[in-house]
């Protein structure tokens, strides 16, 4: 593959973190797989990968699809949330 069309190959994306706001920037393959993202992302971070979801136009992303599978395109913005637990009933006395 020549220099050239692995650039044209390469896309931007932001990932910002619920947490704090904070954009973390990432330019990778089309091709590439959604965990190595989450991997990275997580890993720079320092978060466990299981804590968080990762949201692209409103649906958690597979992590075994691609990011051209997922329709990511250049510049578009990947939403990292804190799972939340919960979800008990509360009990009137």
């Amino acid at each position: 593959m020549s220099k050239a069309s692995d650039q044209e190959n390469r896309i931007n994306i932001k990932c910002q973190y619920n947490e704090d706001g904070q954009r973390t920037f990432f330019r990778m393959r089309r091709n590439a797989k959604l965990q190595k993202l989450v991997d990275v992302f997580c890993t720079k971070r320092d978060i466990d990968p299981k804590a968080v979801d990762f949201i692209f136009d409103g649906q958690r992303v597979n992590k075994k699809k691609t990011l051209e599978q997922h329709g990511i395109e250049d510049n578009d913005e990947i939403e990292v949330f804190l799972r939340v637990g919960g979800g008990a009933a509360m009990l009137e006395s």
